[in-house]
């Protein structure tokens, strides 16, 4: 009874591992500024700090090749640190192996040290890499509410411009009014294309780069090639919104068609089910006769 407690809690503590690195939670604002009032334990910050490096050494020995390409855009869109993304790989890990070991030896289909090696290292890496197929889900969703988002804040900018405002004055009522993310990564990047004298579309195209958001690297180009011109800063964020909203829709239309096209399986299958049972009984009688 005492090893089968035993195994129960070591289970549990694996699984708990399993899903803080799948899905980590999100600190509150309030816990975020107690952190940063307070001084933190020298041993606690030290064991984060060699926890981080085991990450990041696992992920330089085995996503090198994808660290600059694909995860640290992810990471970026996603506001997600790679020291704790590196945790959080790290955790789900451990998690997995633990998981893996107790549920093969709760089950009796592996018996020897060394099968349940093998079977905690599979558990391992399969643990290591679900973290960036949610970190990379979540990433496509947050571009296409980035790539929303900028339609907005260009029709915004487009008002603006209209109504007799210089570029920079548009750009920064506009981001002004809107508060979601998209908003504030926006705001933080006119700020320092402010600061360092930068222009404001190249600022967005570096922007647009570090988060592989495409619609904002078109955006800075096509401002790019407008120039410093307000008439011409205006008509191409004009024809900029036009065409994003008319994306939009056409995105919405064909999802929309896709859902509708899926709501046909079910009722197909249910009218062969009804046709279905209403001949059962004739199909009996003939094969009785």
């Amino acid at each position: 009874m005492t090893q089968l407690i035993a195994w129960v809690v070591a289970g549990s503590f694996g699984f708990w591992l399993l899903m803080r690195g799948l899905l980590p939670p999100r600190p509150a604002l309030s816990e975020v500024l107690m952190l940063s009032d307070e001084p933190t334990s020298a041993g606690v910050e030290g064991l984060r700090s060699v926890y981080s490096r085991i990450g990041l050494w696992l992920i330089n020995a085995v996503q090198r090749d994808k660290l600059e390409e694909t995860l640290k855009p992810d990471l970026a869109v996603n506001q997600v640190s790679l020291e704790d993304f590196a945790r959080d790989k790290l955790s789900a890990a451990l998690g997995g192996a633990i998981v893996a070991v107790m549920a093969c030896a709760l089950m009796g289909w592996v018996t020897t040290v060394r099968g349940l090696l093998f079977v905690a290292v599979a558990g391992a890496c399969t643990g290591f890499i679900l973290p960036d197929v949610e970190v990379s889900r979540k990433a496509m969703a947050r571009r296409v509410e980035f790539s929303e988002s900028l339609t907005a804040f260009v029709s915004l900018v487009a008002v603006c411009l209209a109504g007799g405002g210089g570029v920079n004055s548009a750009m920064s009522d506009a981001l002004s009014v809107g508060s979601p993310w998209p908003f504030q990564m926006l705001r933080s990047a006119l700020g320092e294309a402010n600061i360092y004298g930068q222009s404001y579309w190249k600022a967005f195209d570096e922007l647009g780069r570090r988060l592989k958001v495409e619609a904002l690297i078109e955006l800075a180009g096509a401002l790019g090639l407008a120039g410093d011109s307000g008439a011409k800063v205006a008509d191409t964020l004009q024809s900029r919104a036009e065409a994003s909203r008319d994306k939009e829709r056409q995105t919405v239309l064909a999802e929309a068609h896709k859902r509708s096209e899926r709501l046909n399986f079910p009722i197909a299958a249910l009218a062969l089910t009804w046709m279905a049972f209403i001949m059962y009984p004739s199909v009996q009688n003939l094969l009785r006769s």
